[in-house]
């Protein structure tokens, strides 16, 4: 057992690329992949994986496993008790059993769990896991580490992970704080809604927890004051609630069965023509102490630990529910107790209450039932006490027909104080994010409106200037390293698996930040093309951009690559992205390691405290782009080449052209530091663009637009060649 709860550890013609070495068929191979990898949505089953010989593994003597149930896919764990009977210690599952909650590569976690009959967590191990973050990244050993604090919590606690923006929270008896894993936080929200879900679907099916019931919200009585209700009140405000049976109810209720001309029992009197019942939620102080006097109400709380609940029941007149076969201290089998339509445990705990009892008549038929706080009963909603009666006919085969007839019952919230629901799941990350959140959404709204108005945003270059550059500084500092807000190519694999696997792709909703972020993306592809995320919303790319800035200011001299090696250089990262996907097709581990090409875990994700061989990685690529602009964008990117490939569906050619661009004039081609304006002719090519804005603030600035400076002189230039159409009909072409 106690490897278990241990936690186990497990510039130039950029046009013509394309045709160089086929970047369009390299394009279209990936498609491919992708669209193999998708049609089988939802189809390929998550079991789990351990069988009883391999179980016992992790539960040495004294423990041992049973036969696994039939209708859940659980195992019953027991200690053995020489010589005495072995003692049902609680069961055994597998998470992907349960709750396949896909991770962030896609693929569900699966961990051994074992609870205990009363709801404790005996210990967690992790089977298997995909996290990206976890796996060649901050390593394995915090994620066992968190798994190890959930031995000993218990499922009625709100189990609650601390983070930089949750401090304050406490442990109590109704909940439990445990230490999250920084630049983890989503990972582990999945693996403890994985953990809580699965147990929890146990704990119902098992122990009679009630289903969507959860004890931590439970209805808390206030603090005792000591008063007691008069016998009047009890019955004027129906705490102490009496119904009436008529027995011509009870006779229409059975007026269509074949017992309809017997009557059944147990028949307490069956001269009477009616029946009694009372209901009194006894744990309530005012109305137990009224019921019960006070001695008796003092021995009903030591009866009654806090949490559980006493309801009396009392009958009188025709029907009763203490047959001859009741046992005192069980279930008294002619009552039952429900809320909400969901039948909830109870049981008779043979209290005697006295006779002199002034507000019922001394000829009832008493019984205090008890109902466990794991049961999920909420006295503040109605529930339902039943008087089931059985009428039977025959000797031989006796044919038996049994109605139930329900009088509800509940307790004002006056008496109680509720508790506020507290955030589970996705929904606390996005309470817990939400600075990050609002920082990324009012990036986002302000670059939309700068976008949206070119010309403006390029009238003064001195003031664009310092716009982008803030601009990228917020996107590294606050998106990137802050709320880690770096889109990758894990994403994309994360979407392919989950596609293949389970067709849930709840686990985007644990990560809000880059859900906004790839909502933006996907948009912006269609207007603008890849460039909004490459140029202004990549944190990488900013911090190569930097790199870039800081090398100029240092005067150390830009290599410029020749055309030839530029062209087949741009088309490698179609190659690397096909890798990439091919790799998710034979296995989600190969993908995961294939996807390292990428150093954005490393800078962006772990901010460089990772294994030394991944921040010379990393750390290379930056010094790259001091000599080379952005050359692992340019070059490298498979999530580049993969938006490339998307921004195909862009409908705006918004990049202004003149009738002189390209030819004769040359200008935007030369300062375009991402070389994707074609010497020739002067078009755009968008897959290459990264929205710099820099050829926009050219063809608006009067002082440096080659056109408009000969124009204010007086002077011309003379175009070489036939003017294409889309330029020959006016000075420039704008969306």
């Amino acid at each position: 057992m106690q490897d278990l709860c241990a936690g186990g550890k497990t510039g130039k013609a950029s046009a013509q690329l394309s045709g160089l070495i086929g970047r369009d068929i390299v394009e279209l191979i990936c498609l491919l992949v992708f669209f193999c990898l998708t049609p089988n949505l939802s189809t390929s089953a998550m079991a789990g994986v351990l069988d009883k010989e391999s179980l016992a593994k992790y539960f040495p003597e004294p423990y041992f496993i049973g036969e696994r149930d039939a209708t859940l896919p659980v195992w019953p764990l027991f200690r053995r008790n020489f010589p005495q009977v072995d003692v049902h210690a609680g069961y055994v599952y597998e998470s992907i059993d349960l709750a396949p909650f896909p991770g962030f590569s896609g693929t569900p976690p699966n961990l051994l769990i074992a609870i205990t009959a009363e709801g404790t967590l005996m210990g967690v191990t992790i089977l298997s896991h995909h996290e990206p973050v976890f796996l060649e990244g901050l390593g394995e050993e915090p994620l066992f580490r968190f798994v190890e604090q959930y031995r000993g919590l218990t499922l009625k606690q709100n189990v609650k992970i601390a983070s930089g923006t949750s401090t304050g929270a406490r442990p109590s008896s109704s909940s439990a704080v445990i230490d999250g894993v920084s630049r983890a936080t989503a990972s582990v929200r999945i693996i403890n809604e994985t953990i809580l879900s699965a147990s929890l679907q146990v704990a119902r099916a098992k122990f009679g927890l009630a289903p969507g019931r959860d004890p931590a919200l439970a209805p808390r009585l206030k603090p005792d004051e000591g008063l007691t209700l008069s016998p009047g009140d009890l019955v004027s405000k129906s705490y102490l609630l009496k119904t009436t049976l008529e027995t011509a109810e009870v006779d229409t209720a059975f007026a269509d069965s074949t017992v309809s001309d017997v009557d059944g029992g147990p028949l307490v009197n069956p001269d009477a023509n009616s029946t009694e019942i009372w209901i009194a939620y006894l744990t309530l102080p005012q109305i137990g102490r009224a019921i019960l006097g006070e001695d008796g109400f003092e021995r009903l709380k030591r009866e009654v630990p806090d949490g559980d609940h006493a309801i009396l029941v009392a009958t009188r007149g025709r029907y009763g529910f203490q047959g001859s076969n009741f046992v005192p201290g069980a279930v008294p089998d002619q009552l039952t107790l429900t809320q909400d339509g969901l039948p909830l445990d109870m049981r008779d705990i043979a209290f005697m209450i006295s006779p002199d009892t002034p507000v019922l008549p001394k000829d009832v038929t008493w019984s205090v039932l008890k109902v466990i706080a794991g049961s999920g009963l909420d006295p503040v909603r109605p529930f339902q006490v039943a008087l089931r009666i059985t009428r039977e006919k025959g000797q031989l085969y006796p044919e038996q027909v049994s109605k139930e007839f329900p009088v509800s019952y509940a307790v004002p919230a006056s008496f109680f104080t509720i508790p506020v629901p507290e955030l589970t799941g996705w929904r606390a990350v996005w309470r817990d994010q939400w600075r990050q959140l609002a920082l990324t959404l009012t990036a986002l709204v302000v670059l939309t409106v700068a976008l949206s108005m070119p010309k403006r945003l390029a009238a003064n270059v001195r003031a664009f200037n310092v716009f982008r550059l803030g601009f990228l500084a917020v996107t590294l500092v606050g998106i990137g390293w802050w709320a880690q807000g770096q889109l990758s190519i894990l994403n994309v694999i994360g979407l392919i698996n989950a596609a293949a696997n389970t067709g849930d792709f709840s686990f985007l909703l644990f990560d809000p930040v880059s859900l906004m972020l790839w909502a933006f993306v996907l948009l912006s592809l269609v207007a603008w093309g890849r460039g909004t995320f490459c140029g202004w919303l990549c944190p990488f790319g900013a911090l190569q951009e930097f790199a870039s800035l800081a090398a100029q200011r240092l005067g150390i001299p830009q290599v410029r690559v020749p055309d030839a090696i530029d062209r087949v250089l741009r088309s490698m990262k179609y190659v690397v992205l096909a890798a990439i996907v091919g790799a998710a097709l034979v296995s989600t581990p190969l993908a995961e390691q294939a996807a390292e090409f990428e150093p954005f875990k490393t800078a962006i994700t772990l901010g460089f405290d990772r294994a030394w061989p991944f921040v010379m990685y990393a750390g290379a690529l930056v010094v790259l782009s001091a000599f080379v602009f952005k050359g692992f964008c340019l070059y490298l990117c498979p999530l580049g080449a993969a938006l490339a490939v998307l921004g195909r569906a862009r409908r705006f050619d918004w990049i202004p052209r003149r009738a002189e661009c390209g030819s004769p004039c040359q200008l935007c081609t030369v300062r375009c530091r991402y070389g994707a304006i074609a010497a020739k002719g002067g078009a755009v090519d968008y897959d290459e663009c990264f929205q710099c804005m820099d050829c926009v603030v050219i063809i608006h600035d009067p002082s440096t637009c080659v056109p408009d400076v000969l124009a204010a002189k007086g002077r011309s230039l003379i175009r070489l060649g036939p003017v294409p159409v889309s330029l020959a009909a006016g000075r420039e072409i704008s969306p």
